[in-house]
């Protein structure tokens, strides 16, 4: 991982006003508001967990100058005073406000000085003030990674809930949907889900959910209308082709984690092919290997674990698949600067499959728990 300087090209701005910029930064000295708490808190976790040390101050300068994409009329410039600099705000040429610049690389008062700039953002743009909160938090903490590497990335609170969703798992009935058609059709049915044992099948068209129809309705807004707290109600109606006719079902939600395994046979070969790594992808293994030993007996001749375009997940997932496969001996070792980040793991000698050939496929797109 390598680190990126950001590109921050800031303006020069006349000295002649610095004194009512000083002043005007008195004014907009704000209290420690949601919005800095959120850029602190993310430079904090840069600070702490980033491979390399980096500078609080070189990423909300090169985030600081992506504020002229939500507004042209924006720019910044960095102002040398008498005692300290100024971070001086503009729109459309006329100074909206000064900011003392930390005198240390502190990512708090850093992190404080971004929510600052927001705020002074929107009281000075109608237009950045009527835009949702997420798109201006994106847009900044962009600017952000932009100063880390081409692997760091910030992912909103939606974004973020369907990676924890696929990861962990999370309350829903069990179904997988394919929008492609202008229709929901369901793909898929998780095995002893909610759905399958209710009598969902695949090819299904999912017409309504709790009495409100899918049609004209965005994917991502039919899903989470499914998802929901374990054990809540959630009424469900499709369309079934072969009968033409609607089906009305009431399910429990329940914890669905998505499989992220597909299981077949070349021969006497075994192919286990990995989309991702989640809470269950290591039981899933376990499972459809188990069956086809008992099935094949010895003639199960080699594995093959096809991790091409695998993007990763969860670490302890990867580690509890290799220990399926080895007997003994160490399996991986994580090293950062956090004290959490050095782990070490080895193999627990419970391997079920260590006496059959295995090959991994691995491609450009396998990253992370998958390397």
């Amino acid at each position: 991982m390598s680190l990126r300087p950001a590109a921050a090209p800031l303006r020069a701005c006349s000295l002649v006003f610095l004194a009512a910029l000083a002043a005007c930064a008195q004014r907009q000295a704000l209290p420690n508001d949601p919005t800095g708490r959120l850029f602190a808190r993310g430079l904090d976790e840069i600070s702490d967990l980033y491979i390399a040390p980096v500078s609080s101050r070189r990423l909300v300068l090169g985030a600081a100058t992506r504020l002229s994409r939500l507004d042209d009329k924006f720019s910044v410039s960095e102002t040398p005073g008498p005692d300290k600099t100024y971070l001086v705000l503009s729109h459309a040429g006329s100074e909206v406000a000064a900011y003392p610049i930390p005198s240390h690389d502190d990512p708090h008062d850093w992190g404080t000085l971004m929510g600052q700039m927001v705020a002074s953002a929107k009281a000075a743009s109608p237009s950045v003030a009527a835009l949702p909160e997420d798109q201006i938090d994106k847009t900044l903490f962009d600017g952000i990674t932009a100063g880390l590497d081409r692997f760091s990335r910030y992912s909103s609170p939606d974004v973020a809930r369907d990676q924890r969703a696929a990861r962990d798992g999370f309350g829903g009935i069990g179904v997988t949907l394919d929008t492609s058609k202008e229709e929901f059709r369901i793909t898929a049915v998780t095995p002893r889900s909610p759905a399958e044992l209710a009598g969902i099948k695949p090819d299904d068209r999912l017409v309504a959910v709790d009495k409100v129809p899918t049609a004209g309705r965005s994917h991502s807004d039919v899903v989470h209308a499914l998802r929901g707290p374990i054990l809540s109600p959630v009424e469900v109606t499709v369309y079934r082709p072969s009968l033409a006719q609607n089906r009305t079902f009431h399910l429990q939600r329940e914890l669905v984690i998505l499989p992220t395994v597909t299981v077949s046979r070349d021969g006497d070969i075994a192919v286990f092919q990995v989309a991702s790594f989640n809470q269950n992808t290591t039981q899933q293994i376990v499972e459809a290997l188990g069956a086809l030993k008992r099935e094949m007996g010895p003639q199960l001749h080699g594995i093959v674990l096809d991790l091409r375009g695998d993007p990763g997940g969860l670490l302890d997932q990867a580690v509890s698949l290799v220990d399926v496969f080895i007997p003994n001996g160490p399996i991986v070792a994580t090293v950062g600067r956090h004290p959490a980040s050095r782990q070490f793991f080895e193999a627990s000698g419970d391997s079920i499959a260590s006496q059959i050939p295995v090959v991994v496929l691995v491609n450009g797109g396998s990253a992370s728990a998958s390397e």
